[in-house]
């Protein structure tokens, strides 16, 4: 008998599944409950209730988890029409002395991060008290360089130790930290350095992905000689293992070593008062977490379905028995990653926590709890504070009851939504609060189902209009996925002479199976016969791989260019992972309509 027994689902059940949401449920055994901070549907009513009936009070009660400076006196004031949020008014602290400060004062010799790099065998290991040390020595740095509380500072760092520290020691001293992805372009990294007018700028002198090296300071250096003349004053560098050959050009004027600098200042300063307001190798997870005991696994439905390529069998002789929670992330997950997720990875023991939340939430919106009973690929129910509504795309109003479907939406503000953006502030309240006066856009369409649970159907503009029929991208991936020959697809609209817009499909095969008419004709029947003939697919391609960011998001918009025979000018590619995939799926894609492969060239226009 498992942790977790599946309620069975009879012959009939499952030939009618089809799409979202799937009525399958995976019900918690009571040693599940007893590990749980909230154990019970009673427990999570009562709280939820609470936060709603009396956020005041419930979000006083939750403040007190936390070392303030200065008390709050009032808990919040919001108004959508205008944009202007706040929470705990007047109050004072800063995030650098409850993630940081506290934990080094009591434990100082445990483990705060614990690093691998690209390569195995180079990890490391920093305490708590490392910690608060190189914090301070980082902000001590900012400090001597001229930043002070209030100025921004870009930080365009691989992932390495030396980021999170510097993104505290901005905090620290109440600067700004405007973090951009190590592998953008110079004109992306440029626009975002004037945008947010950072006079200094931190970077290292390479990064290492997948054994590939990024020459992050040459690209810098070129970002920095197109911004706005005098507003970099310095450049911080933070050399690679400090191995020569590696940081690239040096301007002795501009230019400052990161460690050498750090090196040279106290390991003490003093917090600023803040007002309130690529896949690894596929052994390599399975090490981790065998070597660490992690308990806490969090990722996302694209790096499970590729690992589902692989089958079980990486992962015989690894001991996962640590685990007690399985995280799902950033995009909706289908059922077939999610069951395979649980039985192979979580062994039918371990929940899966499918949260679901945005950048501008600033925290998890909808999200199961370990003790509750779970369904393939819901994000169940709301979290604390957060009262999501499913509004009618045409006239605005709330969608009220359950076996619903509408566009998501929250009906009032929490703690960490989103303020501004800065420099713009009207750009906010027209993306988020214009949409739908009195309501929080999110932008993604769900489903509420009879139990009340919430499923996740995909961006808003991931919706086709076929012949008049609306179709949710997500649900045709859905339908496809569930054949043995495909590991992942992506569906998009495409100009159709007849039906206005037309389905676009492509996929990618797992090991073993191959493109042939016959496979193409049985996935069409698959589509049409789980969702209905106005789904059939009007072209199915069969791809290497998907144009996803590096933080495993697919460029979709890349996608809709090539379905409609737009080969030229990808725009800004700069986050893809692997720019090549795009020019591999620009190649099948010409292959299939016919057209000769020497017209025009291939181009991404990086930016």
């Amino acid at each position: 008998m498992t942790e977790f027994e599946s309620a069975t689902l009879s012959a009939e059940e499952k030939i009618a599944e089809k799409g979202l949401p799937v009525d399958e449920v995976y019900t918690p055994s009571r040693e599940v409950m007893r590990g749980c901070y909230v154990y019970s549907d009673k427990m999570y009513n009562d709280m939820y209730q609470r936060s709603l009936n009396d956020p005041d009070a419930f979000w006083t009660e939750m403040s007190r988890s936390i070392d303030w400076m200065r008390p709050f006196d009032t808990v919040h004031y919001e108004d959508f029409k205008t944009g202007d949020v706040r929470w705990f008014l007047n109050g004072k602290l800063n995030a650098t002395v409850n993630c940081v400060d506290r934990w080094a004062a009591t434990y100082p010799s445990r483990a705060a991060i614990l690093w691998e790099g690209d390569e195995p065998g180079t990890d490391r290991v920093i305490t708590y008290k490392q910690l608060l040390d190189n914090v301070c020595r980082m902000s001590n740095m900012l400090l001597s360089l001229g930043v002070k509380k209030g100025d921004r500072v870009t930080i365009y760092m691989p992932m390495i130790p030396e980021l999170p520290m510097m993104m505290l020691a901005c905090a620290r001293i109440g600067a700004l930290h405007s973090v951009v992805f190590a592998g953008f372009s110079a004109p992306s990294l440029r626009d975002r350095i004037n945008d947010a007018q950072s006079a200094v700028v931190v970077c290292a002198d390479i990064g290492v992905r997948g054994g590939k090296k990024i020459l992050i300071k040459d690209i810098c250096d070129e970002a920095v000689q197109e911004v706005r003349p005098g507003l970099v004053q310095s450049v911080v560098v933070f050399k690679h293992y400090s191995k020569p050959g590696m940081e690239g050009k040096w301007d002795p004027s501009r230019d400052v070593d990161g460690f050498e600098l750090m090196a040279a200042q106290r390991p003490y300063c003093p917090p600023v008062e803040m007002d309130s307001e690529d896949l690894l190798f596929m052994f390599r997870y399975w090490d981790l977490i065998q070597k660490y005991k992690i308990n806490q696994f969090y990722t996302a439905p694209t790096a499970i379905r590729a690992l589902m390529r692989f089958g079980a069998t990486p992962l015989e002789g690894y001991d996962l028995s640590s685990l007690r929670v399985l995280g799902s992330v950033g995009e909706p997950i289908n059922p077939e990653a999610w069951r395979w997720y649980y039985n192979e990875v979580g062994k039918g023991k371990v929940p899966i926590m499918d949260t679901y939340w945005q950048t501008e939430t600033g925290g998890i919106m909808l999200t199961p709890m370990p003790y509750r009973a779970l369904k393939p690929g819901s994000a169940t129910k709301p979290f604390f504070g957060i009262e999501p509504a499913l509004l009618d795309p045409m006239t605005g109003k709330e969608v009220e009851g359950n076996s619903v479907h509408g566009l998501l939406a929250i009906k009032r503000s929490w703690p960490s939504m989103i303020r501004t953006v800065y420099g713009d502030h009207s750009r906010m309240t027209q993306l988020y609060l214009e949409p739908y006066p009195g309501y929080y856009f999110t932008g993604d369409g769900a489903v509420r189902d009879h139990d009340g649970y919430y499923w996740i159907t995909g961006r808003i503009d991931d919706v086709m209009n076929v012949s008049g029929h609306r179709l949710g991208s997500a649900e045709i991936e859905h339908a496809l996925v569930q054949s043995a020959a495909v590991s992942e697809a992506a569906v998009v609209g495409c100009s159709h002479p007849v039906k206005g817009e037309g389905i676009f499909c492509y996929v990618i095969l797992n090991e073993g199976f191959h493109e042939s008419e016959d496979l193409i004709r049985e996935l069409k029947h698959e589509v049409r016969k789980s969702i209905g003939p106005i789904a059939t697919p009007d072209v199915i391609l069969c791809v290497p791989g998907l144009p996803k960011t590096r933080s495993g998001k697919i460029m979709r918009r890349i996608l809709r260019k090539v379905a409609n025979r737009i080969y030229n000018d990808m725009g800004d590619t700069s986050t893809l992972a692997e720019p090549e995939v795009v020019e591999a799926i620009v190649m099948r894609a010409r292959a299939h309509h016919g057209e000769d492969m020497r017209k025009g060239t291939f181009s991404t226009h990086l930016q």
